[in-house]
């Protein structure tokens, strides 16, 4: 991690990501999506429109919060099921924006469960899941009709 820290520090070029507070979610999603490969290895910096200040670290950490707690992409201890979020590469983005936060000392999503992380860190599939992981009603009730059907206990 220092090294990537070490090259992105390294870069004349600062990536300025301009933020409408009222319209956070999406004017946030649209400058990351215009980003370029370049803008994701550069030094990172927020401005809020319209506001004062200039970002040595607060609007940054605020960035991230407000973008990883209201992002559509994640739903309760896991991610929505949505398919406008994968054509829109807005799971791809928040990946990214995932590891940039770690990158700028943000702690990244407090949302996900046990069985999420374990297999982004380990690539451990959980052996079994409770129904108490299971958060949408409408999947609880999908799992329930088929153990009905096909009379699984």
């Amino acid at each position: 991690m220092a090294k990537i820290l070490e090259k992105m520090a390294e870069k004349e070029e600062t990536w300025i990501v301009n933020i409408v507070r009222t319209n956070f979610v999406f004017t946030a999603m649209e400058e990351l999506k215009m980003a370029n490969d370049n803008d994701w290895s550069s030094p990172f910096r927020v401005k809020f429109l319209g506001e004062e200040g200039i970002d040595q670290g607060g609007p940054r950490r605020e960035f991230f919060s407000l973008l990883l707690s209201n992002s559509p992409v994640f739903e309760g201890k896991s991610f929505s099921v949505d398919s406008s979020f994968l054509i829109n590469k807005d799971y791809n983005t928040l990946g990214k924006v995932t590891s940039l936060a770690i990158l700028n000392g943000h702690p990244g999503p407090k949302r996900f469960g046990e069985h999420i992380v374990n297999y982004i860190l380990y690539r451990k599939e959980p052996e079994a899941c409770v129904e108490s992981d299971i958060e949408r009603e409408d999947v609880l009730h999908a799992i329930h009709k088929v153990i009905l059907v096909f009379g699984l206990v």
